[in-house]
């Protein structure tokens, strides 16, 4: 491996980590489920873990968002890729489709959740593969914070009552302004 494939392919698995961890956030914190960018990361996940193998074998980078493509160049330096072809024309589908709110594609809940099963199987298999060859990936790990739900504020009514009670206790102002009610 030379000195760039040792700092460039690991960059392409944490990214590839990321689409990934980004997918599955949001299908388990969402409701509804925003499947269309769901499926959007899960293609970018596998396009990004495939590449990250190819390049990892000396593949020249080649701008492509079609897996389908990147497996037979993954093949070239690793057949037990071609395992993965069934669910790759549904993932090179989501690459461009779903990117946009005029996006014509429908997806279930099911093919979301194959989506998710298929790109991370892809994911797993890239870096236990890259590891055989000497290739240390960072594992990432992303969790969702939702933040704690304000309690419920009083109307605005009941502040203003509030305001002009404590405005009424208040004692008398000495000076200019003295006569002033300032309550009301």
């Amino acid at each position: 491996m030379t000195e760039a494939q040792q700092f460039e392919v690991p960059r392409w698995l944490v990214w590839a980590q990321i689409d990934y961890l980004c997918a599955h956030n949001m299908a388990e914190a969402f409701y509804p489920a925003p499947m269309e960018i769901i499926c959007y990361h899960c293609q970018q996940c596998a396009e990004k873990a495939l590449k990250g193998f190819a390049i990892a074998n000396g593949w020249t980078l080649n701008k492509s968002h079609d897996i389908e493509f990147l497996i037979e160049q993954c093949k070239v330096y690793d057949p037990s890729f071609t395992q993965f072809y069934d669910n790759a024309p549904r993932l090179s589908m989501y690459a461009v489709l779903t990117r946009y709110p005029d996006s014509t594609i429908e997806i279930t809940k099911p093919e979301m959740k194959k989506a998710l099963s298929s790109s991370k199987e892809i994911l797993e298999y890239a870096i236990q593969r890259l590891s055989e060859i000497g290739y240390s990936i960072p594992h990432v790990e992303l969790s969702v914070h939702v933040p704690e739900q304000p309690t419920t504020k009083p109307p605005l009514k009941a502040k203003l009552e509030a305001g002009k009670a404590k405005a009424a206790s208040n004692p008398p102002i000495k000076g200019k302004n003295k006569d002033r009610d300032l309550t009301k």
